[in-house]
C-alpha cells in the first residue's frame, strides 16, 4: 500500500517569495504504483510540476487528464476528487497563498476551483524557456530554483496585493479558522457584505467555508504532532463546540466519519492535510 504521496520538504524559500509560497511538498516513488487516492480540501492552491508519469483525476466520478506537466491546482469546493496514480510518482508542489492565483494570473478564484489549469494557458509570460530549463534538470534542487525564477518573473506582472484581504487570511489561519465573519470585518473596518463578496471573488470560496477547511486542517496538524489520536478531544481544542458539530463538518469535507477515515486504508492522507 502507498504510505504517502506528498510530504513537506525542508527548503529555504527566498524572503521575496514568502508572501506567495508557503511550503514545498514532494510526491515521489522509487517504483511504479497503481492506485487511486482521495484528495481532500486544504486552504492552499498548488503550483504543481510533474516530472514523472502524469496522474489522472476523478472529479465527481468524471475522469480528467491534465493537459500539461505544469499546472495550478485550485481549491476544492463541494466536489469529491480522487487522484489516479499509474506509473512512477514524481511531482513537486508549491503551496501558494490563497490569493496568489488571483494576483499572478489575473483571474478570479472561481476560475481555478476543482481544476488543474495548465500554466501555459494562464501565465501572462512566455513559459517555453521555463519548460526547456525544467527538462534539463536532474535534481529537485535544480527544479525548485527554476520555478523560483519563474515566480520572480510572474511577480513583475502581478496585480497589487489587497492588504486587508491578506490580513484576513492571516487572522483566519492563525486562529485555526475559529473566527466569525462579523468579527473579521469589524477588525478590518470594512462592511461584512463587502468582505464576503471580495473574499469569494479573490479566493474562490466563501469565507465561512474557508474557515471550516482551516479549522479541520488545524485538527489534522494537531493529530500529526501527537501519537494518541483522540479525535474528539483534539476537535474541542480546535474550536468545535460539540461532537455532533465536528462529525458533521468532517463528513462534509472528508466524505466519511472520523473513525472510519483514520482506521481506513487512506489514513496516511492526513499527512497532506495538515496546516503548514
Amino acid at each position: 500500500m502507498l504510505k504517502s504521496y506528498a510530504n513537506p520538504i525542508d527548503y529555504k524559500i527566498p524572503e521575496r517569495l514568502k508572501f506567495l509560497i508557503k511550503a514545498i511538498i514532494l510526491g515521489e516513488s522509487e517504483n511504479k504504483v497503481n492506485t487511486r487516492v482521495p484528495i481532500h480540501p486544504t486552504c492552499f492552491p498548488l503550483f504543481v510540476y510533474v516530472y514523472d508519469d502524469t496522474p489522472a483525476f476523478y472529479i465527481d466520478g468524471e475522469k480528467i487528464i491534465p493537459e500539461s506537466k505544469l499546472n495550478i491546482a485550485g481549491l476544492l469546493y463541494n466536489v469529491t476528487m480522487e487522484s489516479e496514480l499509474k506509473g512512477k510518482i514524481g511531482q513537486l508542489g508549491f503551496l501558494l497563498s490563497p490569493a496568489a492565483p488571483y494576483y499572478l494570473f489575473h483571474k478570479k478564484g472561481a476560475y481555478f476551483l476543482n481544476h488543474w489549469k495548465p500554466l501555459e494557458k494562464i501565465a501572462p509570460i512566455d513559459t517555453s524557456i521555463l519548460k526547456m530549463n525544467l527538462l534539463k534538470c536532474s535534481t529537485n534542487h535544480e527544479r525548485i530554483e527554476v520555478i523560483f525564477n519563474l515566480m520572480d518573473q510572474l511577480v513583475t506582472q502581478s496585480t497589487p496585493k489587497i492588504l486587508w484581504l491578506e490580513q484576513a487570511i492571516d487572522i483566519i489561519i492563525n486562529k485555526g479558522g475559529v473566527i466569525s465573519q462579523k468579527e473579521l470585518s469589524n477588525q478590518l473596518q470594512i462592511s461584512e457584505r463587502h468582505f464576503r463578496r471580495k473574499f469569494k471573488e479573490v479566493v474562490g470560496v466563501p469565507p465561512k467555508y474557508f474557515c471550516k477547511v482551516v479549522q479541520l486542517n488545524s485538527l489534522f496538524d494537531l493529530i500529526n504532532r501527537n501519537e494518541n489520536e483522540k479525535l474528539i478531544g483534539y476537535a474541542l481544542d480546535c474550536g468545535y463546540y460539540d461532537q455532533a458539530h465536528f462529525i458533521n463538518d468532517f463528513k462534509k469535507l472528508i466524505g466519511s466519519c472520523p473513525e472510519d477515515f483514520l482506521n481506513g486504508r487512506y489514513a496516511y492522507v492526513k499527512t497532506y492535510l495538515g496546516k503548514r
